[in-house]
């Protein structure tokens, strides 16, 4: 049967769809939210494994020091990921002053 007919829905009618359309904007927001941190995993995992490769720390450890670094420079989390990438691999631009100033603090705090 062609779409529309009695008993076929319509992609704007299938259940997904309505759902879609009916999120309250706050509901979209989180989703949107939560579309960007799963974005955004892969080069806060990679950023991590640098971290534990160059200083010898455990996963937790590095995780911490990425939470912290995050909030001592005022910087999202994928911006702190990014830039300790950049700075590892030597592409891209340095990192700003504030996220090495925090990194600094934050590796110090941390590491023996």
């Amino acid at each position: 049967r062609p779409p529309g007919r009695e008993g076929t829905p319509t992609p704007a009618t299938t259940p997904a769809a309505e759902a879609t359309a009916k999120r309250p904007p706050a509901r979209e927001e989180e989703v949107e939210r939560l579309r960007a941190s799963i974005a955004a995993r892969p080069a806060v995992d990679r950023a991590r494994g640098l971290l534990m490769t160059a200083h010898g720390c455990d996963s937790d450890t590095a995780w911490q020091i990425l939470r912290e670094t995050a909030h001592l420079s005022g910087a999202p989390l994928p911006t702190v990921a990014a830039a300790i990438i950049a700075d590892a691999t030597r592409t891209g631009p340095h990192p700003p002053q504030k996220v090495r100033d925090a990194l600094a603090v934050s590796l110090a705090r941390h590491l023996p």
